[in-house]
């Protein structure tokens, strides 16, 4: 048994880490940069923006956010001011990142009992993708926004891209993922004990090790 959950923690982890990077990676069209917010002023485009077009986890290479979870909301528009003023917007960005982890979770149950018959992790687990979905992370706050102007080499459309950065501790949001886990963990006594173990010993890791020791998991190709 505990063979098996190490496997399946592993896998979660890798999951978890994964999710994070809410805009995964796609195949890349080849850009050109027309203008930027501050161009004229003669300020360059900052790196967590080069950054983000890889990956979310590439930000917190940078040093100051090397203790963060690291968020972008990306929006493209023909209208620079719906494009910035939807990124800016407080409210959406926090919805992304629930979003986000509610679909985490979802992942994370379906793989911690792939093949096991007669454990209806459904019904437990969108409670816990529902409060999720609904929860007010403590923590996470908007740091920078940013926008370009670009073309599409390949189309040759032209259109605007607004990014808003989010942050929120590692330590933070691990306990608070583990600690909505549990509560659905403590209100669900028809749960059984094998599937209770394996949640449980996914709340510990989470807790103590969080995803920052698979970001080169995650982020192999």
């Amino acid at each position: 048994m505990k063979s098996v959950t190490r496997r399946l923690l592993a896998v979660c982890l890798v999951i978890l880490a994964v999710t994070m990077l809410i805009s995964a990676k796609k195949p890349k069209q080849p850009t050109q940069m027309l203008d930027w917010k501050g161009a004229a002023l003669g300020v360059t485009v900052p790196e967590w923006v080069i950054k983000s077009e890889d990956s979310n986890i590439a930000i917190q290479t940078l040093p100051e956010y090397s203790d963060f979870y690291c968020f972008v909301v990306r929006v493209e528009n023909d209208s620079k001011d719906f494009a910035i003023d939807w990124t800016k917007n407080l409210a959406n960005g926090s919805a992304q990142v629930s979003t986000m982890l509610a679909t985490t979770v979802n992942a994370m149950s379906e793989s911690a009992v792939a093949g096991k018959k007669g454990q209806d992790t459904d019904a437990h687990f969108s409670d816990v993708r529902d409060a999720m979905s609904n929860s007010s992370f403590q923590n996470l706050r908007q740091v920078a926004d940013f926008w370009v102007y670009q073309r599409n080499k390949k189309t040759k459309a032209q259109y605007y891209v607004a990014y808003s950065l989010w942050i929120v501790p590692f330590k933070s949001l691990n306990d608070q993922i583990a600690a909505n886990i549990q509560n659905i963990i403590d209100n669900n006594k028809a749960m059984s004990e094998a599937e209770r173990t394996i949640y449980l010993d996914i709340i510990k890791d989470i807790r103590t090790r969080g995803v920052a020791t698979n970001i080169a998991l995650a982020s192999a190709d």
